[in-house]
């Protein structure tokens, strides 16, 4: 059947810990997630290629427009509206990000999933009253460390992997 391969939404979780959090809270109620991986390039002039080549230099992903749905007694939303309402900016705005992906058949059968873990600025971008949502940017900080994500009592567990 045509899409069975198909990665689904759900299987590409967000996670965030805010400052002084014990705990990450799950991102569950955003209508959207896309990860824009901000490739930075550049054009070389190689003496020996005819024409200019362009190289890669670089990434900085970062998530943007996350629309989340204000529902209160969600812990994602009582996250954002924290750093929100108390205008938090600078260090007070960054929170540890994890992406955990999912979708990869073999890691469902020993539920270790890849996962990046870095810092992120959240930046607050609306509020949009009349359709009942927040929406801010994850401005991922620094470097990507990659590695592997376990649950244990439903809280994600990172364990970085290679140097």
């Amino acid at each position: 059947m045509k899409g069975e391969g198909k990665v689904k939404k759900y299987e590409v979780a967000l996670f965030l810990k805010g400052k002084g959090a014990t705990d990450y809270t799950r991102i569950k109620k955003a209508t959207e997630l896309k990860l824009e991986f901000g490739a930075s390039t550049q054009e070389y002039d190689y003496i020996a290629d005819e024409n200019p080549t362009i190289e890669l230099d670089k990434y900085k992903p970062e998530i943007s427009g996350l629309p989340l749905t204000m529902y209160r007694e969600e812990p994602d939303f009582a996250l954002i509206w924290d750093l929100a309402y108390n205008l938090k900016t600078g260090g007070e705005a960054v929170v540890d990000l994890l992406l955990v992906y999912k979708f990869d058949e073999d890691a469902a059968k020993t539920g270790t999933w890849k996962a990046w873990n870095v810092p992120a600025t959240v930046v607050v971008k609306t509020l949009d009253a009349v359709d009942g949502k927040i929406e801010f940017d994850l401005q991922l900080r620094g470097t990507v460390i990659k590695g592997t994500v376990t649950e244990e009592g439903g809280k994600p567990k990172f364990k970085a992997t290679g140097a």
